[in-house]
């Protein structure tokens, strides 16, 4: 198993957890936008339901950047360039 690959689970695993995070942070603005036009304004929760989903999409983005430096460092150690 090459170093490569014996880290793709893990990856994978951090990568979906988080795509999942940003699922759930969708489905809470959604449903916070449904009360929103029934016309019962919840505008907190609208906001809170955002400010969530905001920080979740930011937190894959910064995963994101540690995965794709990680995987410099990782094919740089065995001294590939």
């Amino acid at each position: 198993m090459t170093g490569q690959s014996r880290f793709k689970p893990i990856v994978d695993e951090i990568a979906g957890t988080l795509y999942i995070k940003i699922t759930e942070g969708y489905t809470l603005q959604h449903g916070a936008e449904k009360i929103y036009y029934r016309l019962v304004p919840d505008i907190p929760n609208v906001l809170n339901a955002q400010r969530s989903l905001l920080s979740f999409q930011d937190e894959l983005a910064q995963s994101d950047g540690a995965v794709a430096s990680n995987l410099i460092r990782l094919y740089k150690a065995p001294g590939g360039g």
